[in-house]
């Protein structure tokens, strides 16, 4: 490898082998190994730490010397492997594998991988990789007891055989429960160390849907019941329907938060996707991942797709039935059209769908910082025909466009669309009424001025002013009948409402 003679070193009395020992221990070539350990705390941020408390914990890690420059995400745990920790309970700084482009979730007393880069240096720098997955029983996104996976053995754990007795409810063992097969060197130092960790106040213990995905899917999930899928048009179940298998070209990405979100009490039959869910000896609510063992039944819809009842979701896809999977292809989802307005739903389309309980879009303004923004929704079309757009401008200005735009609901009276009303055009409206006004003067004027200079006439004769007046209002009358038929001008014909 460095230029030696392999049979010279074989069979040579005089040759040896203690450079390549020193070159070892160096860490020179060295075989990196994986071990498994329990988190004790996650340093979020060293610096928010007092330098009484980073002093404390110096006195507690076996490699206090880079406790002061452990980046985000570091942590702090007692490696188990080779039950290392039943003989010496002490723990160890590692940073995260991860750069922090990428920071997965971890929390107290969960099981970690973590490598060393070289562990017979004195500063021993290891890392911690993510969380350990364990059997479907045990595996919980929300917070996963790894020793919990001992309860399936073929004997029972002393805590089990009380839970058999009491009801049984998850609870957090130290191994098997006895002394020989502890993971941790003290009976409760599960319960101390989730007890002391600063990062705990910072999780919130909850059920979580478990999420079934497909084999080319791409899920990043959080801790309480986020996700995100990069895979295909989905709305019900793991396995593919038969119409499913057959179709293409319909890659989606789905953001969603609140999975099953209408969960059951303890105990209680989980209904649509909601996780059964079950009370844990430190009396708070998780996923009933064991059914068999803690009572009830599992879901088979667990932690699916539910695009009516999901609390939030943000889709976009090239190709899915947007409208049905929403529940909006059922009659009367939509409003009662005043005329035909094209299809009441969509289906095999590319879709771009925002659905929760309370929705806000909002255009910053920062006078400070230059910034004005405005909001504009467009449907695109020919410009001076079946465009659409709705606009909130900087200035204040809303406007709505369209070739026909429809306020309220049918039914009405009136003589537009579905019994709807036209609107006014204020300059007709402003035009018929000046001409109105103009002859109603002029009927004025003839009356005043013109038919009556004297006020009564002598008796039993004709008033002359008035009967020279008659064809004068006759005229004027026609003209109010002609304006009469001008009415119509006045509505619009492209604005309508109740």
């Amino acid at each position: 490898m460095k230029g030696y003679n392999a049979r010279r070193k074989m069979f040579d009395p005089r040759s040896s082998i203690d450079q390549e020992l020193k070159e070892i221990r160096r860490g020179v070539n060295h075989k990196a190994n994986f071990y498994r350990a329990v988190v004790v705390d996650i340093l979020n941020d060293i610096s928010l730490y007092s330098p009484e408390e980073i002093q404390a914990l110096q006195q507690e890690v076996e490699n206090p010397g880079i406790l002061v420059d452990a980046p985000r995400n570091s942590i702090i745990a007692r490696v188990v492997t080779n039950a290392k920790d039943r003989r010496t309970g002490s723990s160890i700084v590692l940073y995260p594998f991860l750069p922090p482009h990428l920071s997965l979730p971890i929390k107290s007393g969960e099981h970690v991988w973590v490598i060393f880069e070289n562990e017979f240096t004195s500063k021993r720098v290891g890392y911690w990789m993510w969380r350990i997955s364990e059997p479907e029983f045990v595996d919980d996104i929300n917070y996963t007891h790894s020793d919990r996976k001992f309860n399936n053995l073929g004997f029972k754990t002393s805590r089990e055989k009380i839970n058999q007795q009491q009801g049984s409810e998850p609870s957090f063992p130290n191994g098997a429960e006895t002394s020989s097969t502890y993971t941790l060197k003290g009976a409760n130092d599960y319960e101390i160390i989730v007890k002391n960790s600063n990062s705990n106040t910072d999780f919130t213990p909850e059920p979580v849907p478990r999420f079934h995905k497909r084999a080319g899917d791409t899920v990043i999930q959080g801790s309480n019941n986020s996700l995100i899928v990069l895979g295909e048009d989905r709305s019900g179940p793991v396995r593919k329907t038969a119409e499913e298998r057959e179709k293409d070209q319909s890659g989606t990405v789905d953001i969603v938060v609140g999975r099953g979100r209408f969960r059951p009490e303890p105990g209680e039959q989980a209904e649509l996707t909601a996780a059964p869910v079950v009370r844990n000896s430190r009396q708070r609510l998780e996923t009933n991942k064991n059914t068999a063992k803690s009572g009830g039944e599992p879901n088979p819809r667990e932690g699916d797709p539910d695009y009516v009842n999901d609390s939030s979701r943000l889709m976009v896809s090239m190709r899915t039935n947007g409208d049905r999977n929403l529940g909006l292809g059922l009659e009367g989802a939509y409003p009662e059209p005043f005329d035909q307005e094209g299809p009441e739903i969509v289906d095999d389309a590319a879709y771009g769908i925002l659905k929760s309980d309370e929705i806000r879009i909002v255009a910053r303004k920062d006078s400070e910082r230059d910034i004005d923004g405005s909001i504009r929704i467009l449907k695109e079309g020919d410009v001076n025909g079946d465009q659409a757009a709705l606009l909130m401008l900087p200035q204040g200005i809303v406007r709505l466009d369209g070739e026909v735009i429809v306020l309220g609901r049918p039914g009405g009276p009136g003589p537009g669309p579905g019994g709807s009303e036209p609107y006014i055009k204020f300059s007709e409206y402003k035009k018929q009424m000046s001409e109105l006004i103009t002859i109603v003067k002029d009927i004025y004027e003839v009356f005043s001025r013109q038919s009556f200079p004297a006020s009564v006439a002598a008796p039993g004769t004709p008033h002359p002013g008035l009967a020279s007046a008659i064809p004068e209002l006759e005229a004027k009358i026609l003209a109010l009948v002609s304006l009469e038929e001008k009415l119509d001008n006045a509505q619009s014909t492209r604005i309508f409402g109740e």
